[in-house]
């Protein structure tokens, strides 16, 4: 019984000892080979230079808009274009991308956001204006919505900028400064460091780092300025002569009196409703001790001591001259608003003649 018994208790020892050895290693050997399967394969495209030969990942290009001034539309419509497309100038040369027999993804990722998947439109950093970046005359798609595939895919710096209207009309002067980041181009799946290609040219043998959402290209404004659309001014209103009707001299009886108010009119047209609307007054000959008079005109056949004062759109306040004062805000593509001219008596005394006077207006509109 003795000598059945204790084979069997060694035997039983001795084959349970190297079973979690065994184990150990299967493990570390599987560690050692994962890197290099799991590099191979995060990978489907790689970077070329102009022969064909795989390389490193170049240098980011940045393509800049070159500076341009814009003029708003008149009534702006959301999606509609502002302008012509803006050329760009870039800072190197052609990106060469080869997938083989593959595909990836990429497209315009936004710094503002996206305005329109559709057209492929982004927001500008002022309100009321997107954009779409062109290459070659076609739209590059929203980050990821683009599909890339080719033996190689080459990206030029053929790029253009159109401008395009939300809806909203940005104030005049608005701006996007030069220097600012407006998007980036960007791909998927992407070796950027020593790609190895496969001998028939259809895939990637292996690749030491690879990147997902990959910056190839930094587009910037050079500057854009928006200004807004102004009115003009009718042609009856831009030499206007106003009369003031004949008084006796003997209603002036003071200095400061005045006496035959006129109201004019100034009539624009082509405006965009919801623009305040602001007059400047000017003149040659103004006279020095009271706002918006103009001195009197002195020679033969000319009234002594009486001027020309202008007054504001109510009626009762003097422009002064040089100081721009508000005359309404557009409703509507015309717009009208008046202003008024009567005598002023600067001295005693008043002697008859003819009143004479010349002034100048300039408008602004925000």
């Amino acid at each position: 019984m003795k000598t059945n018994h204790t084979p069997r208790f060694h035997q039983a020892r001795s084959a349970q000892v190297p079973l979690p050895w065994a184990r150990l290693l299967a493990l570390l050997f599987v560690l050692a080979i994962m890197p290099s399967v799991a590099s191979a394969q995060s990978a489907t495209c790689w970077f070329e230079d102009s022969a064909g030969n795989p390389i490193n990942a170049p240098a980011v290009q940045n393509v800049t808009m070159n500076p341009i001034t814009v003029p708003l539309p008149s009534n702006p419509t959301a999606g509609t274009t502002i302008g012509s497309p803006v050329s760009a100038t870039a800072s190197a040369g052609t990106i060469y991308i080869n997938c083989g027999n593959g595909s990836t993804t990429g497209g315009l990722a936004s710094t503002y956001g996206t305005y329109n998947t559709a057209n492929n439109t982004i927001y500008s950093p002022t309100p009321g204006v997107a954009f779409q970046i062109q290459r070659s005359g076609t739209q590059i798609p929203i980050y990821p919505n683009g599909n890339y595939s080719g033996n190689p895919m080459q990206f030029t710096n053929t790029t253009a900028f159109q401008l395009f209207s939300t809806g909203v009309l940005p104030s005049n002067g608005n701006q996007i400064p030069a220097g600012t980041l407006l998007g980036q181009w960007q791909f998927d799946n992407l070796c950027i460091t020593n790609p190895v290609v496969r001998h028939n040219g259809g895939s990637l043998k292996s690749c030491s780092a690879s990147a997902n959402a990959y910056t190839i290209m930094n587009f910037y404004s050079g500057g854009v300025t928006f200004t807004a659309s102004t009115c003009t001014v009718s042609t009856g209103s831009q030499n206007l002569v106003v009369t003031l009707p004949p008084v006796l001299a003997s209603s002036l009886n003071s200095a400061g009196t005045t006496a035959g108010t006129v109201p004019f009119s100034i009539n624009l047209t082509g405006c965009t409703s919801n623009r305040n609307v602001s007059a400047t007054l000017n003149t040659n000959n103004p006279y020095a001790t009271a706002n918006g008079v103009i001195a009197p005109t002195t020679g033969s056949g000319y009234a002594g001591n009486v001027g020309i004062r202008l007054l504001q759109s109510d009626g009762a306040t003097p422009a002064a001259f040089g100081t721009a004062f508000p005359v309404g805000t557009t409703s509507s593509t015309n717009f009208t608003f008046n202003l008024y001219a009567q005598y002023y008596q600067t001295a005693s005394p008043v002697t008859p003649g003819k009143v004479q006077a010349t002034a100048t207006y300039t408008l602004t509109y925000q």
